[in-house]
């Protein structure tokens, strides 16, 4: 009998994946169904995800919850990692973290990875649970063992930090680099600053400049930043401005702060580019106004010398001494100097 309830489940795998036959997902409900109805977890839990995504069938949350439930009840992980995630995400229910917290639990107690990241969230945040830093670790470091490039990436960071484990720089850098050979963009960043200032490694500027660039690829606008100060300087990479240039613009049509900065010197300057007042001025107010002291100063110089707009005292003061309330060494001296004009 278990024979022929596995059979129906694996035909409406083949049908759901299209593996010796067309893909054809209402086939593929039809034998998940007759599996199911059998009290086969397997089937349960294909044929909840089916509902959830609305594969092969409507879309529907009640019959999705139901048959996770079935299959979660009998201890099927994905089924109680699934359910989980309903609970989490609020999908069809009311969001409940602390039904979502114990089916990660459950799931997790099984080796699911996925699970095991989720649980150790919860634990690190409070979400469901009480907060915990020494499980967010356990629950993390069992994930991330499993592969799991989030979980390595959060455990790079609570050695990092010593969140729940005492601080390592080397263990740090090594789950990071674990994590950003998966492709994690923000792993990718950090081991790339690893290198760069030599925590937990050997200080590296080209391997550093090689994981500044991955990241940058993928969108992360400190590694793009990042990799742009490797262009300007000349470090790890040949120099190369017009480079240095178009990676601040990415980092700083994000809104970093330090890019909008850099990329407003490169203007005032005339760096690989023609000069241009009104654009310095625009990317300086952009980062002054995140609450950068050197932005906020260049913005008043600006304003006080006529560049790139019209000379106005009254809005350089007003930038020198945003400067100065944040302890910029000029800025004081350029104050007086303004009023006694």
């Amino acid at each position: 009998m278990l024979g022929n309830i596995r059979c129906q489940f694996l035909t409406g795998l083949y049908y759901s994946r299209g593996k010796g036959v067309e893909k054809d997902y209402a086939k593929a409900i039809h034998w998940y169904e007759k599996s199911a109805n059998q009290d086969y977890a397997f089937s349960q839990v294909n044929l909840g995800s089916a509902y959830e995504l609305g594969k092969g069938v409507e879309q529907d949350y009640t019959k999705a919850i139901y048959w996770y439930e079935k299959a979660a009840s009998k201890g099927q992980d994905n089924g109680q990692y699934a359910l989980a995630e309903i609970y989490s995400q609020g999908r069809g229910v009311t969001q409940n973290m602390k039904k979502a917290s114990s089916w990660y639990e459950k799931s997790a107690k099984q080796g699911h990875m996925y699970a095991q990241y989720k649980l150790g969230s919860c634990y690190k945040y409070g979400e469901g649970v009480t907060p915990d830093a020494e499980k967010a670790f356990y629950w993390n470091e069992k994930s991330a063992n499993q592969g799991h490039m989030k979980a390595q990436c959060a455990l790079g960071g609570m050695y990092r930090q010593g969140d729940g484990v005492g601080k390592d720089a080397i263990k740090s850098a090594y789950w990071y680099e674990k994590s950003a050979k998966q492709g994690h963009m923000y792993s990718q960043f950090v081991i790339g600053h690893c290198y760069d200032f030599g925590e937990g490694v050997d200080q590296d500027y080209e391997k550093a400049f090689y994981w500044y660039e991955k990241s940058a690829n993928q969108g992360h606008d400190q590694g793009q930043y990042s990799l742009a100060c490797f262009y300007s300087s000349g470090c790890g990479v040949e120099q190369d401005y017009t480079k240095a240039l178009y990676w601040y613009e990415k980092s700083a049509n994000q809104g970093y702060s330090d890019a909008q900065f850099n990329l407003g010197i490169m203007y005032d300057n005339g760096k690989s580019v023609e000069q241009n007042y009104a654009k310095a001025l625009y990317w300086y107010e952009k980062s002054a106004n995140q609450g950068d002291q050197d932005a906020q100063f260049s913005v008043a110089e600006m304003y006080s010398k006529g560049l790139g707009v019209e000379k106005n005292k009254e809005e350089a003061l007003k930038w020198f001494r945003k400067a100065e309330e944040q302890g910029h060494a000029d800025a004081k001296n350029k104050i007086h100097e303004l009023q006694e004009s």
